[in-house]
C-alpha cells in the first residue's frame, strides 16, 4: 500500500481530460500553463480520442487555481467549438469530409460507431478537467521525466542546462520544463519550425496566429525576423509568450495581441504562422491571403493528416498556392504562397 507520508512529500495533483484527437494540441496549450507541468498526450484510442495529463505541485493547488483552469478551458471551448462559432462554408466542408471518412472506415476502425456514440457531444462537454491525486508510481514517473535537447534545422531546443552539443550556426531556444512553455516536441510544432526556417527572410515581418506560449514566434525573432506579432485568444498564453520573448531578449521586436483569428492585423506579412484547427484555418484563408505580402507564405499547421486535402483545397480557393506538405501519419502542415 502507498505510504501516506509519500503523498505529503510529493503532493502532485494530476489534471486530466479526454478530447477528440484533432483538438489535443490546442487544449494542451491551455492546460500547460504554469503552475501546471508540460502536458502528456496519450495516443488516440479506437474512437480517435486522446487523454491529456498534466500535474500541479500540491503547494500551488487551491480552489482559485482550479476555477481559473476551468474558466480558461471553457473560454477555449467557446472559441473553438463549431457549435458556438459562426458557421462558414469552409468549416462545413471540413466537417463534411470528416463525416464521409468516418462512414468509409476503410481501415476497419470503428469511426462510425464512435461518431454515433459521440453524437450531440461538444467540445464544451469534453473540456471539464478531472483533478486526482496520482499513486506513488505515477508520481515517481513524472518526477523522473527526462528532458533532452533536440534539433530542428538550425534550432537547438531544450532546457538551459541541456544545450551542451551546439554547432557553430545553432540558434538556441531555451525552454524550462515545468513552466508554461511546453516542450516543442509535438509534430506540428516541429513542422512549423522547419517551414519557418525554409521561408523566413532576414528582416521579414511575421505573424504568429494562435501563438500559444510563443515558441514559433520567438523562434522567428531569433532567426532574424525584423518584427513579430504574436496573437492568441487566451491572455495567459500571451503572458507566457511575452515571458519567453523576454527570456531570449527579443521582446523589442515582438508585439503581443489578445484576439481571435478574425482579428488578424493588416499586413503585409512575409510569413503567417497559423497553428489553428483546420476548419478555422480554411474559413479565414481569404483574409490570410489578403494580408500576406506578394510572395509571402502561410504556414498552416495543427491539421490532422486526414484533413490535408480539404485544407489544401480551401487554400487554393482563397487564391494561395499550396507548395509543400509536411506530414506524419497523424499530423500535417501546409506551406502556401501568395502569388
Amino acid at each position: 500500500m502507498e505510504d501516506p507520508s509519500d503523498a505529503a512529500a510529493v503532493p502532485w495533483i494530476e489534471v486530466s481530460l479526454t478530447v477528440d484527437a484533432g483538438w489535443a494540441e490546442r487544449v494542451a496549450e491551455v492546460l500547460g500553463h504554469a503552475p501546471c507541468s508540460p502536458v502528456a498526450i496519450e495516443p488516440p484510442d479506437a474512437h480517435g480520442r486522446c487523454t491529456l495529463r498534466a500535474w500541479i505541485d500540491g503547494a500551488h493547488d487551491d480552489d482559485a487555481l482550479r476555477a481559473g483552469l476551468r474558466a480558461r478551458l471553457a473560454a477555449l471551448a467557446r472559441a473553438l467549438d463549431p457549435s458556438t462559432n459562426d458557421p462558414s462554408r469552409a468549416h462545413d466542408e471540413i466537417q463534411k469530409g470528416r463525416s464521409h471518412r468516418a462512414c468509409d472506415a476503410r481501415d476497419g476502425s470503428p469511426a462510425g460507431a464512435a461518431s454515433d456514440a459521440r453524437r450531440g457531444a461538444t467540445l464544451t462537454d469534453d473540456l471539464v478537467p478531472r483533478f486526482t491525486v496520482p499513486d506513488a508510481r505515477a508520481r515517481a514517473t513524472f518526477a523522473g521525466l527526462p528532458w533532452r535537447s533536440f534539433r530542428v534545422g538550425r534550432l537547438c531546443i531544450g532546457a538551459p542546462g541541456a544545450l551542451h552539443t551546439r554547432r557553430v550556426d545553432d540558434v538556441a531556444l531555451r525552454l524550462v520544463p515545468g513552466n508554461a512553455f511546453g516542450t516543442g516536441r509535438h509534430p506540428t510544432t516541429r513542422q512549423g519550425l522547419r517551414a519557418l526556417q525554409e521561408h523566413l527572410r532576414p528582416g521579414a515581418r511575421v505573424l504568429d496566429l494562435g501563438c500559444g506560449t510563443g515558441l514559433l514566434g520567438v523562434a522567428a525573432a531569433l532567426l532574424g525576423a525584423a518584427q513579430v506579432t504574436l496573437l492568441d485568444h487566451d491572455p495567459l498564453a500571451i503572458a507566457a509568450a511575452r515571458e519567453l520573448a523576454d527570456a531570449h531578449d527579443v521582446s523589442s521586436r515582438c508585439t503581443f495581441v489578445t484576439g481571435s483569428a478574425a482579428d488578424v492585423p493588416a499586413g503585409p506579412w512575409g510569413v503567417i504562422l497559423a497553428n489553428l484547427e483546420p476548419g478555422l484555418a480554411a474559413a479565414h484563408a481569404p483574409r490570410f491571403a489578403r494580408v500576406l505580402a506578394p510572395g509571402g507564405v502561410l504556414v498552416a499547421g495543427g491539421c490532422p493528416r486526414a484533413d490535408a486535402d480539404l485544407l489544401r483545397d480551401a487554400l487554393r480557393v482563397a487564391g494561395l498556392v499550396p507548395e509543400r506538405l509536411r506530414a506524419t501519419p497523424r499530423w500535417c502542415t501546409w506551406s502556401a504562397r501568395r502569388p
